[in-house]
């Protein structure tokens, strides 16, 4: 299973309008947490990862250390990254 959550705390759809809650990291974490939780149950090894932003300007609402022991993957959105080079 791969979580595109877009974004915790900030940023994602305008309209229809998003709310957004600086408890929303922790949130985050007790999703994956609950998922890791359900696959432990299952008869077979189900792989949990996230679509992650790319560039540091976009972490820092995302809480890596907490959540690297919950995954499998991190999927890094390199779409995300843009520029003139």
């Amino acid at each position: 299973v791969d979580i595109d959550w877009e974004y915790p705390v900030e940023g994602g759809n305008d309209a229809p309008p998003v709310p957004h809650r600086p408890e929303d990291i922790q949130n985050f974490i007790l999703v994956l947490q609950g998922f890791r939780d359900a696959f432990a149950k299952l008869p077979f090894k189900a792989e949990l990862s996230v679509a992650s932003p790319a560039g540091p300007a976009n972490y820092h609402h995302w809480d890596f250390k907490a959540i690297c022991g919950l995954l499998d993957h991190i999927n890094i959105m390199s779409y995300d990254l843009y520029g003139a080079w």
